[in-house]
């Protein structure tokens, strides 16, 4: 069996800092933005607005995406493979466009309230999200982490200000979608342009079919995984008033934003890492893996379900309160899909994107199901289905990895429930022992209790996950 260091090498460190940068530019200054928008937007427009977000990010994957999955296994002098599949984006993004603005014309037929003409402004982001996976790809085969790092802070910094100052001046829906566009083309100029990654495309059919088996299989996983982050919520438009879809469309936003943390860290470190290392290597890099998501994902989301209550409202606005424990369910969700995505990477570069996709697609007609069920009792109830169904999934994707064979209730108490449950019993510990202190505390003083005894849960945590990284 291969030895494995105990610790990763220096540029292993490097990855992990730039793809933590990377993720959390990607995640939490668009969250901060989004918190604002909240609180200038009624629960009906920015469920509305959410819905337009979501059926354009579901139209987005039925297109070619999986071909930036294969032709990041080629070597970047292979000219051809990416020219190839920057053609294949460029044509995925063009019918995406069309066809997102075409269902936001039509969408009164089949959603109780029509979307907003307003909302066709979000063609931009079709665009610049399809154009940006060619050159990602090849600055991802070059390990350019600080340029890839870098570009999700740019990115939020400019399109927020943008959109923002948009919503101030004309309507809060105008700027949101504004934002949206702006943002998409910040990260794809700066991926693009002076790094010399982008190439014109150029359709090979040889090229082409060499990547068409595993490009199809690795569409569908991400079709599949689509279909969960977004369809539930045109489907519960179908069903509800926006009004009462709002607290789900909150609750998705949290755990899209999870969901688009564990992706940063698939794409610009799992995966490569994955794909150079050995069959013997792999179990000692899933479980590094599991251990990285766990602080950079896990903690927060634990500390969050802990105090959703009183963050719920602090964050989004008083008219949220009532979301709350939605809000709370769907962001654990996400956590516990980002460990299941952490096999998911593995399997996508090592030619198991046929399994891979059968486990995503029953995860997306199960998950639809359970709506459907569910969804005249309550959206929690639906949301605490949803949760249960997903824990299950992601047990068994790792247990289906065959490098983790006979691992997997080591990896996951040792690496997973540990340092949430440590984390979760110093926060709820000190925040128990401040109420003995102070019986009714006033609003600041309640905020000061919960940050410290956050922070307190965080450190705990953090002690412990370091000593496994």
């Amino acid at each position: 069996m291969a030895t494995v260091p105990a610790s990763p090498a220096p540029g292993a460190r490097g990855a992990v800092f730039w793809s933590t940068v990377n993720g959390g530019a990607s995640v939490l200054l668009p969250f901060i933005v989004f918190a604002l928008f909240a609180r200038l937007m009624s629960p009906a427009d920015l469920s509305l607005a959410m819905v337009a977000v979501a059926m354009l990010e579901l139209l987005k994957v039925i297109g070619p995406q999986g071909v930036y999955d294969v032709v990041l296994a080629y070597p970047e002098e292979d000219r051809r493979h990416y020219r190839t599949a920057g053609a294949l984006f460029l044509l995925g993004g063009i019918v995406t466009a069309m066809v997102f603005a075409g269902a936001v014309l039509a969408s009164g037929r089949f959603l109780d309230h029509p979307l907003p003409p307003v909302l066709l402004i979000l063609i931009g982001k079709v665009v610049f999200d399809y154009a940006i996976l060619q050159p990602q790809a090849i600055l991802v085969r070059r390990g350019a982490m600080r340029r890839l790092g870098s570009r999700g802070l740019a990115a939020g910094v400019v399109a927020g200000a943008i959109g923002l100052g948009v919503a101030l001046v004309a309507t809060p829906m105008t700027g949101l979608a504004i934002y949206y566009v702006a943002q998409s083309f910040v990260l794809f100029a700066m991926t693009a342009m002076g790094t010399g990654a982008w190439l014109a495309p150029a359709f090979d059919a040889t090229a082409a079919r060499e990547m068409a088996s595993q490009a199809t299989r690795a569409s569908g996983v991400r079709l599949s995984a689509g279909v969960s982050n977004y369809f539930d919520q045109i489907l519960l438009s179908a069903m509800a008033a926006p009004a009462q879809v709002g607290p789900y469309n909150l609750g998705k936003r949290l755990e899209v934003v999870v969901i688009t943390m564990s992706s940063s860290f698939s794409q610009l470190l799992f995966q490569p890492t994955f794909a150079r290392a050995g069959h013997d290597e792999r179990l000692h890099l899933v479980a590094r893996g599991l251990s990285t998501i766990t602080l950079i994902c896990g903690l927060p989301v634990a500390l969050f379900a802990a105090f959703h209550r009183d963050l719920v409202p602090l964050l989004f606005g008083p008219q949220w309160r009532a979301a709350a424990g939605v809000v709370a369910l769907l962001a654990v969700n996400g956590f516990i899909r980002a460990l299941g995505g952490v096999a998911g990477a593995l399997m996508t570069v090592t030619q198991r994107n046929g399994r891979l996709l059968a486990l995503s697609a029953f995860a997306a007609v199960s998950n639809m199901a359970l709506i459907a069920l569910f969804a005249a009792w309550g959206v929690i109830w639906a949301a605490a289905a949803i949760v249960l169904r997903n824990l299950m999934q992601t047990i068994a994707t790792l247990a289906l990895t065959s490098e983790l064979a006979g691992h997997v209730p080591a990896l996951l108490i040792r690496r997973v429930l540990l340092p949430i449950a440590v984390t979760t019993a110093v926060a709820l510990g000190a925040e128990a022992v401040a109420r003995l202190l102070v019986s009714d505390p006033v609003p600041l003083v309640r905020l000061a209790i919960i940050a410290i005894s956050g922070a307190l849960g965080g450190v705990a945590g953090l002690l412990i996950v370091r000593r496994q990284m």
